[in-house]
C-alpha cells in the first residue's frame, strides 16, 4: 500500500524535472546567441558600388576620391606617381584610407620598403574582376610576387582578404579597384634584387 502513494509523488516529481529540464532548454545560452549574431554579420552581403566618375589618368581621379587620399600620399615618398600616370597594361588596387590605417609605421617610413608593398597592389595587364575570378588567382609585384586567390565571398570578388568594393575602372592604361584591406605583401629583403616586374614598375623618375 505504501508502494502504490509513493508512485504517484515520483511521478509528479518526474514531471516537474522534465518540466524544468525543458524550460532550460528553451533559454538561449548567451555565448551561442552572440556567436549566432556573429556569424550573421559575417555573412552580411558587402557593399559593392559602381564607379560615378570616368576615368583617363589614374592619378587625377584619384585625387577625386576621398577614400584614397591616404594611398595617393604614400605613392609620392615611394617616387610612385609617375609609375601610375605612365603606366600601360596594369591594375592596381587601391586599399581605402580606412584599410591603411593597418600598414605599419616602419614600412611607410621606409621608401625601399613601402615601394615594395605598394608594388604588391599591382599587377600585369588591365584586369576585369570577371578575369580574376575566371583565372582564380593574381600574382603582384612585390619583391616575393606573391600570389592570392580570387574568389567571391559575401556577394563581391575578393582578393585575398580584400573585398573589391569598387570594381573596374578603366583608366588610360590602366584598372582600378577600390579594396577594402590592405593585401598581403611578401616579406621585403633589402639585399635581394627586384624580381623583373619590378625593376620595370619600380623606374624611378630622374632626380
Amino acid at each position: 500500500m505504501t508502494t502504490c502513494r509513493a508512485l504517484p509523488f515520483v511521478t509528479f516529481l518526474g514531471l516537474l524535472l522534465a518540466l524544468g529540464a525543458g524550460a532550460c532548454g528553451s533559454s538561449p545560452d548567451p555565448a551561442t546567441e552572440e556567436a549566432s549574431s556573429g556569424g550573421e554579420a559575417e555573412s552580411a552581403p558587402v557593399a559593392v558600388s559602381a564607379w560615378t566618375l570616368a576615368c583617363s589618368e589614374p592619378i587625377d581621379t584619384l585625387r577625386q576620391m576621398p577614400e584614397a587620399a591616404r594611398f595617393l600620399q604614400l605613392l609620392e615618398p615611394a617616387r610612385m606617381v609617375q609609375t601610375l600616370a605612365e603606366m600601360q597594361g596594369g591594375t592596381v588596387f587601391v586599399p581605402t584610407d580606412a584599410a591603411l590605417e593597418a600598414l605599419p609605421a616602419a614600412i611607410a617610413q621606409d621608401p625601399a620598403a613601402l615601394r615594395n608593398f605598394l608594388a604588391g597592389h599591382f599587377t600585369m595587364g588591365t584586369v576585369s574582376t570577371a578575369l580574376l575570378l575566371e583565372a582564380g588567382t593574381v600574382e603582384m609585384f612585390d619583391q616575393q610576387r606573391t600570389s592570392l586567390p580570387v574568389v567571391t565571398s559575401r556577394g563581391a570578388a575578393t582578393v585575398g582578404p580584400a573585398h573589391v568594393i569598387r570594381p573596374d575602372l578603366r583608366c588610360d592604361g590602366v584598372t582600378v579597384h577600390l579594396v577594402d584591406s590592405v593585401l598581403p605583401v611578401g616579406a621585403f629583403d633589402p639585399t635581394e634584387s627586384p624580381n623583373p616586374f619590378q625593376v620595370n614598375l619600380w623606374r624611378l623618375p630622374a632626380e
